[in-house]
């Protein structure tokens, strides 16, 4: 199976990729309205601790209870990676994202995807899934930028 297949069945086709950003979304998270709003310094801090919590979620969950598949966790990402990183370097970043924002989107989609890809991998060992909840945003064509609120009790926003 190509790498991609495995981020295709995850997000779907690129095709709605970041196609909503800005506009009203039906999935019942808050939003930002601007790229001025995902950028902001709060929220990319909040952001990437969010993310940084819910990486270590997993981690401690598999630890916890299979050392034998922890110990395989850097080779499970460096086999996951490639697939994140054609769709993440293709052109659906540079066709939809102004340039001066694209190294954030490109930080977001690789982190975000790669470990959506990692709690699939582990999801019979009961890992939580806050990332794989994050590719029906992806889906729905908008980009999740901000967690209000402590991990994993936040409310999700998206863009």
């Amino acid at each position: 199976m190509d790498k991609s297949d495995a981020v295709s069945r995850l997000v779907g086709s690129t095709e709605n990729l970041l196609t909503a950003l800005g506009k009203q979304s039906s999935l019942g998270y808050k939003q930002v309205w601007s790229w001025e709003g995902v950028v902001a310094e709060k929220a990319v801090e909040r952001w990437r601790s969010a993310e940084l919590d819910a990486a270590n979620a997993i981690g401690g969950v598999v630890q916890e209870r299979s050392m034998d598949r922890y110990q395989e966790w850097n080779e499970v990402v460096t086999r996951l990676r490639p697939g994140v990183v054609a769709l993440v370097d293709s052109d659906v970043i540079s066709q939809r994202v102004p340039e001066q924002y694209r190294k954030v989107v490109r930080t977001t989609l690789r982190w975000d995807l790669l470990h959506a890809l990692v709690e699939q991998e582990y999801a019979d060992l009961g890992v939580p899934d806050f990332f794989r909840t994050l590719t029906k945003v992806f889906r729905a064509g908008h980009l999740p930028c901000d967690l209000i609120g402590e991990y994993p009790h936040g409310d999700l926003v998206v863009f």
